[in-house]
């Protein structure tokens, strides 16, 4: 995928990497101050942001689809692969970039934040461990939690039964 020809191309400053909305420019605070979609190479302005591109990068703006998509669809080229790790899950995952840290991304075109990614393969299994670890206590803890919840709704349920069936009674005896 070409996300470091159009960067070059374009002579983007600000960050660009790959999300699941497309080829994103931004910064640190606005990762996607516009998106660029990679099955099409139409280039959409953040709402809020309207006037970036044009400030920014009237070049790209003005570029046709069509010249966009070429560009993704070419093969970057890396002048240097390093590798660096990160995890989905229960899995490691090696990949490559040029320099390592953020505001950096691999090869792939994925976005290096400082505690996500890491030089070291034995700091990527730990902080994957000590995610996971965080997800049983925050899970446990909902699963306690709506146990608490459904035993009391139960006993709420009950009550109306029992409520239901003597006012029933109750009911019948009128008749």
């Amino acid at each position: 995928m070409g996300w470091k020809n159009l960067k070059e191309h374009f002579q983007i400053g600000h960050n660009v990497c790959i999300t699941s909305k497309g080829i994103c420019i931004g910064s640190g605070y606005v990762h996607d101050l516009a998106v660029i979609d990679i099955k099409t190479g139409a280039v959409m302005a953040n709402s809020t942001f309207s006037g970036f591109l044009r400030d920014k990068y009237p070049a790209l703006l003005d570029a046709t689809d069509q010249a966009v998509l070429q560009l993704i669809n070419s093969q970057d080229t890396f002048a240097t692969s390093l590798p660096v790790y990160t995890y989905d899950g229960g899995e490691i995952l090696e990949k490559q970039c040029e320099e390592y840290g953020y505001p950096n991304v691999t090869h792939d075109g994925e976005q290096m934040y400082d505690n996500t990614f890491f030089t070291d393969k034995k700091a990527a299994i730990e902080v994957a461990k000590e995610n996971a670890a965080a997800g049983i206590e925050c899970h446990t803890s909902i699963i306690d939690q709506l146990e608490t919840d459904l035993k009391k709704a139960r006993e709420h349920l009950s009550r109306s039964e029992l409520n239901f069936q003597k006012l029933e009674a109750d009911l019948a005896a009128y008749a």
